[in-house]
Parts: structure tokens; C-alpha cells; sequence
């Protein structure tokens, strides 16, 4: 009962810090957009706390296999900096436009950018690889190599054998062919042609049934 409570402490706790950190990196993002794109700032969390839920639930209860769990917290890891990395400059953008600390430069909003497109670009892949290296995926991308190595070991026994396998079917081809000839002449069978012998005294005529 009581570590149901702690754990229960813990979680209510991270939420809410992430709610904050959330709402501090929308600001930051918003910052960024122009005034009728606002809406595309809440697709952005998904590469920071979004992320973070989401592979962390991955890493528990989905991932599969070596690649997947390495994937999971490794982006799990990194969601989580980037979470704080946003969080961090959209504290520093405001302190500095309250006049707390120095402002934050071009080349400092422009880095910060850059880290954020880095971070959905590694999101992004990640759901890639994800995907890839599931194990069912890799089991139906081997069988689909065997049955292609077959295929082609098929087809150069196949090709190999070409010439036997001409040499074997030919007569019956050429017989059929034959056939479809004489059909078109209405020649059912082969006519029995007459022979001619001959012999050292020159051809022989046919007796005569009369004499």
C-alpha cells in the first residue's frame, strides 16, 4: 500500500513538473511561428515531453528485441534534454525580456532552432527504426530474401538447362505444329509418299495386272 502511494507521489509529481516544462517550451516554440501557424507548436512537444511519455511506455511495455529497447531509451534520453534544453532557453528568453539577465542573440535563438529541428528530425527516425526492427518485421524481411535467393538460384538451374530442355521438347512442338499445318489444309495424317527403287539396269515399270 505504501509504495502504491509513492509511486503514485512520484508520478503526480513528474507530471506536473512536465506540464510546466511543457508549457514553458510551447512559448519558446510559439516564439518561433508566426501568428496564424501557433497551432504547429503543439505538434512540436511530441519531439520532448510528448517523446519522453512515449518511449518510456515503449521501453516498458512494447519494445522487443535488443534494437528496440536501445532505440526506446536512447531516445528517451535525449527527448528528455531536449525538454529541458527548451525549457531552459524560453527561461532565459523571458528573463531577459523582463531585464533579469542578458537577452538572448540571434545566434542563441538560431541555435536553439537548430537543436529543435535536430531533435524532431532524431524523433522522427527513431519511430523509423522502430519499426524496422520490430520482430516481425525482420522475420518477414527474411523469409521474402530466402524466397527471393530460390527464385534466383531457380532460374540459373533453369537457365543452365535451357538447351536439354529444348533439345527434349522440340520434336513434340514441332509435331503439334505439324498438326495445326494440316489442319489448315484439311490434311488429317501424313500422305504415304510413293518410293522409286532402282537398280543396276535402270527403273523398273510397274507390271501391267492385264499381261
Amino acid at each position: 500500500m505504501k509504495k502504491n502511494i509513492a509511486t503514485l507521489l512520484i508520478t503526480a509529481l513528474s507530471l506536473a513538473l512536465m506540464i510546466y516544462t511543457a508549457m514553458r517550451g510551447l512559448d519558446f516554440i510559439m516564439a518561433t511561428l508566426p501568428a496564424d501557424k501557433q497551432i504547429l507548436a503543439y505538434f512540436a512537444l511530441a519531439a520532448t515531453e510528448g517523446g519522453v511519455l512515449f518511449f518510456l511506455g515503449y521501453y516498458l511495455y512494447g519494445a522487443e528485441g535488443g534494437w528496440q529497447r536501445a532505440i526506446s531509451i536512447i531516445m528517451l534520453v535525449i527527448d528528455f534534454l531536449g525538454s529541458m534544453g527548451l525549457f531552459t532557453a524560453d527561461t532565459l528568453l523571458r528573463a531577459g525580456e523582463n531585464g533579469i539577465v542578458k537577452s538572448l542573440g540571434a545566434d542563441e535563438m538560431l541555435t536553439v532552432i537548430y537543436a529543435m529541428s535536430g531533435l524532431i528530425a532524431l524523433n522522427v527516425a527513431a519511430g523509423i527504426g522502430l519499426h524496422l526492427t520490430d520482430p516481425e518485421a525482420q522475420k518477414r524481411s527474411i523469409s521474402n530474401d530466402v524466397k527471393d535467393k530460390v527464385q534466383a538460384e531457380a532460374m540459373r538451374q533453369l537457365t543452365e538447362q535451357s538447351a536439354s530442355i529444348a533439345a527434349e521438347l522440340s520434336p513434340s512442338v514441332a509435331r503439334s505444329m505439324a498438326d495445326e499445318i494440316r489442319a489448315q489444309y484439311g490434311v488429317q495424317e501424313a500422305p504415304d509418299w510413293p518410293r522409286k527403287d532402282s537398280g543396276s539396269g535402270g527403273s523398273k515399270n510397274p507390271q501391267s495386272p492385264l499381261q
